[in-house]
């Protein structure tokens, strides 16, 4: 779907707004948070630092350590702040964690969705969902793969995911609100964990920068859409201004352009290629969105970065060296 800028109060663009992040302390949403306190919005966070960092928070953010899945302390936060926009980041991610604990995953990520949706309707407020874009479909779906395909996950974590999406929907048609669900692609960037399982641009570029050779699982030629931070931050932003229908409040935020696993480690250095069981991990491609993309004011807004530019920007050479890294830490 195309998102089209609309009318009323949640002109991002207007000068300080109330927002809410959650997961703000985390990869992307650390990110997030910083282009918001930039804009000159008043931002506040809520994260229980399972995996995000304190200190990726400014000293002028209002930090909240609270837990989502904690529907009190969710109230209580969102009552204080009376945010105009949430953004909502704090997600159990883990696909492998999802498969050995569904329960937990399901707590997290749909309960946890239900009750900053029903925050949002208390304060009026708008909320934007982080969703998955990968791991919402099966292997049997046409590549590119529109947000229309009927999902097909393999794992509890794209079904919860999906659940949390399609409470978001009902919301919007039982309250009229105008909530948004973005599916992301692979975000990589600054401050992404090396050791987490979608961070193999961050996991590659630090076994190069320390000498070693990257090791590709399979034969290397499984494809991902990989999204640089900055154009899901830009996405995120441009996803507020829009107007969107009730019934078709999900979009795909991708580049879109597919690039293998053996690609994405060649430029930096070689790699090591181990052939294991297919059914032990993972290598059928990840779909890239055969959507629209998000529109502002009617203008198309491609991304700023595609791998080779975000690695580039993320400061790593491309001859097997490290030229100069920015960023901080890792998620």
């Amino acid at each position: 779907m195309a998102l089209q800028v609309g009318e009323g109060r949640l002109w991002i663009g207007c000068p300080a707004r109330r927002v809410l992040v959650t997961g703000g302390a985390g990869f992307i949403g650390s990110h997030l948070v910083d282009r918001l306190v930039a804009d000159g919005h008043r931002v506040a966070v809520v994260d229980d630092l399972s995996s995000g960092r304190r200190d990726r928070v400014p000293s002028d953010v209002a930090l909240h350590v609270a837990d989502v899945v904690d529907a009190d302390a969710v109230t209580g936060v969102v009552t204080a702040c009376q945010p105009d926009v949430i953004y909502h980041l704090a997600a159990q991610i883990s696909v492998r964690y999802s498969v050995a604990n569904p329960v937990a995953d399901a707590t997290t990520n749909i309960l946890g969705t239900m009750n900053l949706l029903n925050a949002a309707i208390a304060a009026g407020a708008r909320l934007i969902l982080a969703s998955t874009g990968g791991a919402m479909y099966g292997d049997d779906v046409p590549l590119p793969t529109p947000e229309t395909c009927s999902p097909g996950t393999h794992a509890p974590y794209g079904i919860a995911k999906y659940c949390a999406e399609q409470y978001l929907m009902l919301f919007n048609r039982l309250h009229g609100g105008r909530h948004i669900a973005l599916r992301l692609g692979n975000a990589y960037g600054p401050r992404q964990d090396p050791h987490g399982e979608a961070g193999v641009v961050a996991i590659f570029c630090g076994q190069v920068a320390r000498g070693e050779t990257p090791a590709i699982y399979g034969d290397g030629k499984q494809t991902r859409d990989y999204i640089y931070v900055a154009d899901v931050v830009d996405a995120f932003i441009a996803a507020t201004q829009c107007r969107v229908m009730r019934r078709c409040s999900t979009s795909a935020l991708a580049t879109p352009r597919a690039s293998s696993i053996s690609w994405t480690s060649s430029p930096p250095g070689r790699a090591t290629y181990i052939h294991v069981d297919h059914q032990y991990v993972a290598i059928a491609d990840s779909p890239a969105p055969a959507s629209e993309p998000v529109h502002t004011g009617g203008r198309h807004q491609p991304p700023r970065q595609v791998l080779v530019g975000g690695l580039r920007e993320r400061g790593w050479g491309h001859q097997g060296g490290r030229r100069r890294r920015r960023g901080r830490g890792s998620l």
